[in-house]
């Protein structure tokens, strides 16, 4: 228990919850607060909280992927002058190599 009160990914989730608490404060209600503090039944409370946690991990990955999506496409924007222009017409790639007659080794976007 005490390991698991230390780690980051559990001080990071337990601000999440306060400021979803700050947020909503009618909607999301973290378990010690359900459990010690209200006239929730304790079985309520737990799947109440399986709920909230359920919410707050799609959440997460959501705004996590988008974040990564963003990177990347700013990684590719400024890697190339016209981003992506190979990557959204790439019969027009395919049929430059059959136009020289050989296969060049030089890079999409350099």
């Amino acid at each position: 228990m005490r390991a698991h009160v230390n780690s980051r990914w559990f001080i990071f989730y337990r601000k999440v919850e306060r400021l979803l608490q700050v947020l909503m404060p009618s909607t999301f209600i973290p378990l010690y607060t359900m459990v010690t503090f209200s006239r929730i039944r304790y079985h309520e409370a737990k799947l109440r909280w399986h709920w909230q946690k359920k919410v707050i991990n799609k959440g997460l990955f959501f705004f996590g992927t988008l974040i990564a999506m963003g990177s990347t496409y700013l990684f590719l924007c400024s890697m190339s002058l016209r981003p992506l222009h190979y990557f959204r017409r790439p019969w027009e790639w395919l049929t430059s190599f059959q136009k020289t007659g050989r296969v060049s080794l030089q890079t999409p976007w350099s």
